[in-house]
């Protein structure tokens, strides 16, 4: 269909066309990758689809830094599984998380590097997020 919600719907949730956008969190000169992630990197509250986090690098050695200062959460393992969302406990099944974060295409190289090392932090900046039709994802 090439549409997306442009709010969160609950299911069963009837739709209007305000509700709909031909914009999803995929824009122009961004990109989506997964990152893995480990118990206690992620807060416990849990990290749901349109949820704004900062990406840390957290080396085994030497100093964290900040790779992106706002990515937005577009999937998690959690949610995907029908759970509510990502959570900083382990997994139910295995201590596998992932996530699948929208960033500028200028800052995958740096995240995708961290993340094939295991050295990736998330800290939640801001619950939900806008899809870039000032609509708010929940």
């Amino acid at each position: 269909m090439g549409k997306y919600a442009s709010e969160g719907v609950r299911q069963g949730q009837l739709l209007d066309p305000s509700m709909i956008s031909t914009q999803g969190f995929l824009q122009t000169g961004t990109v989506a990758l997964g990152v893995p992630l480990k118990t206690g990197r992620v807060p416990v509250s849990g990290l749901q689809p349109g949820d704004v986090v900062q990406v840390l690098s957290v080396p085994a050695q030497g100093p964290s830094k900040v790779l992106v200062a706002r990515a937005t959460v577009s999937s998690t393992t959690q949610q995907q599984a029908g759970g509510g969302g990502l959570t900083g406990a382990p997994a139910s099944s295995s201590n596998d998380q992932a996530a699948t974060l929208v960033v500028a295409s200028s800052a995958a190289t740096l995240v995708a590097q961290a993340a094939a090392q295991d050295a990736i932090a998330l800290v939640l900046v801001e619950r939900g997020a806008t899809t870039g039709t000032g609509r708010r994802w929940r």
